[in-house]
């Protein structure tokens, strides 16, 4: 991972509680870690209250130290900070407009003064994921809220391998709408310090 990507954006950070061994029927069976990017699954973090009253416009942390931060400030909440990760987001240029529509420049929503991790080689890439989004902000990844992961092919982390898989995915979910909105392609990276 480096600051320069071409196509991409650096998005930001996101601190989520992690769902390993996920038992339910709308993952696959050989999910062993749910990894999306999705806001339904660690309600338990929140940001407004920690004092984080921009992530919800941002859709994720502008800063490394801001995502230590809420790891701190959840230990002292009583939360373990071996069951939270850290995860470094880039987006992709392309997304996709309700009804399929491609779009070749960042999504209007995407922050544009995150800063990119100091020490990339402290991440590992764990695959691409397909964000929705509305006039209401960042929301649900179908990959693990609405059963599409097993619709498309997930890894292990429940996200896409490949950007042409997540490409074509993107393309699917903007005209079946499994959540309303606009979708968004997140190449997904975690801190190795966390695990």
């Amino acid at each position: 991972m480096n600051a320069e990507k071409p196509g991409q954006i650096f998005w930001g950070y996101k601190v989520k509680r992690r769902v390993i061994d996920p038992q339910c029927h709308w993952i696959p069976p050989h999910v062993k870690e749910v990894c999306t990017l999705t806001e339904c699954d660690h309600e338990d973090i929140d940001y407004f209250d920690l004092g984080f009253y921009d992530y919800f416009e941002r859709g994720a942390l502008a800063t490394e130290a801001e995502a230590d931060d809420v790891v701190q400030k959840c230990a002292g909440l009583g939360l373990n900070p071996r069951q939270l990760a850290i995860y470094a987001i880039w987006a992709h240029s392309q997304w996709f407009e309700r009804g399929g529509i491609p779009h070749a420049e960042p999504h209007p929503r995407l922050p544009n003064n995150s800063m990119a991790p100091a020490w990339p080689e402290a991440f590992e890439r764990l695959g691409w994921d397909l964000l929705q989004v509305d006039e209401h902000g960042f929301g649900c990844s179908p990959l693990s809220c609405n059963g599409m992961g097993r619709e498309v092919a997930v890894n292990e982390y429940c996200l896409i391998e490949t950007l042409e898989e997540a490409l074509k995915a993107g393309a699917f979910f903007a005209v079946e709408q499994p959540e309303p909105g606009d979708y968004l392609l997140a190449e997904v990276w975690r801190r190795r310090e966390m695990l």
